[in-house]
């Protein structure tokens, strides 16, 4: 997991592996862990033992930022589209229902040679490896649930706004935004390790990317009661909110499958994704039963700020994978504290599980 205040800006390049199992390919941290409601974000997270067929353990618990690398940008292609963006073949509640892994497949990178298989990263996040025309190497990444500001754009891509950002000479983000409301977009970054034309390949990747959602959109599996196409916005009973928040709350799109709940200076998260299946209760932690006789673990934190997390099993995958439900409560007030944080985010999770999906 990231260091829980300061700044750390990592290169693709350069593996780095916290607590969580995940690698943050670049996490912005600005304080203390949380945030405010609406600046709960991640950019990308690599589960390195999903590249090899498994999935890292516990997104609930890295708790990063979804953001692009704060560079100059770029001038983009042609004028900023104005206007709500109403599309419906990006909007949120279809994008979670799309195999990521096949829109880098096909069409939109046929320009390339192939050098490996997609891998899948998260759902909704896949990457592979392919060779430009000039023939240098470089490494490709999708993310359809990636936090970007239409404010920031410079220019448009398929008619939609395009945001490009860069990391040096090597790396380039080129995002679309599908939502102005919730600042989300679908992000192509290229990623050339001895230098290349990173922004012209990310644009035009993501160009074809957005093509063949409207055209050929490839529907990713769904299995009987598993949460992928879920909304974590709305698994937390009105009640509940109520009185977890101490009356009206707001509710916030944080990713495809992330969302950021709060009032005043009280956040919870709840996310879902794919990951290690649950096994033994952090030294810190605890294992505690919810509603219906389900195992989870219970998480307070280690800083002054009242937090406790807690996460379970929602469905096994197979041998290395099963699918998770996290849920992150953070309250900044001067007179909360971990006790009551813990009491908070175990009654939330004793509510969501009378209303996820069950097969």
């Amino acid at each position: 997991m990231l260091g829980r205040g300061g700044t750390t800006v990592t290169r693709i390049p350069t593996p780095s592996v916290g607590r969580s199992g995940y690698r943050a390919v670049v996490s912005i941290r600005a304080g203390t862990r949380g945030g405010s409601v609406l600046g709960l974000v991640v950019l990308g997270a690599v589960v390195p033992g999903l590249l090899g067929g498994c999935a890292g353990e516990d997104l609930s618990k890295a708790n990063f930022e979804r953001t692009t690398v704060r560079a100059e940008p770029r001038t983009g292609q042609g004028a900023v589209p104005a206007g709500p963006i109403d599309d419906p073949a990006v909007a949120l509640e279809r994008l979670r229902g799309v195999d990521a892994c096949a829109l880098l497949s096909g069409p939109a990178v046929s320009g390339y040679t192939e050098q490996e298989d997609p891998r899948r990263v998260d759902w909704g996040v896949c990457r592979r490896t392919l060779v430009d025309v000039g023939g240098k190497e470089f490494s490709l990444w999708l993310d359809l649930g990636q936090t970007s500001s239409a404010t920031d754009a410079t220019g448009e891509v398929a008619g939609l706004p395009l945001v490009e950002r860069t990391d040096g000479d090597t790396t380039c983000y080129a995002t679309a935004i599908t939502s102005r409301e919730t600042d989300l977009g679908i992000t192509v970054w290229a990623d050339y390790p001895d230098g290349g034309d990173s922004c012209g390949t990310a644009t035009s990747v993501l160009a074809g990317v957005v093509e063949r959602l409207r055209t050929d959109p490839p529907s990713a599996e769904q299995p009987e009661g598993s949460l992928r196409e879920a909304d974590p916005c709305g698994v937390v009973s009105d009640d509940v909110r109520a009185s977890v928040f101490d009356g009206e709350s707001t509710a916030r799109p944080a990713g495809l499958h992330v969302c950021a709940l709060g009032e005043g200076r009280a956040t919870l998260r709840v996310t879902f994704r794919v990951g290690f299946p649950i096994q033994d209760a952090p030294e810190d932690g605890e294992r505690i039963t919810l509603a219906g006789g389900a195992t989870a673990v219970r998480e307070p934190g280690t800083t002054e700020t009242a937090e406790c997390d807690v996460r379970w099993q929602h469905r096994g995958i197979d041998e290395y994978e099963a699918e998770l439900v996290g849920l992150s409560y953070y309250d900044y007030s001067e007179a909360a504290d971990t006790a009551s944080a813990c009491a908070h985010v175990t009654r939330v999770a004793e509510d969501v599980m009378t209303t996820l999906p069950s097969g």
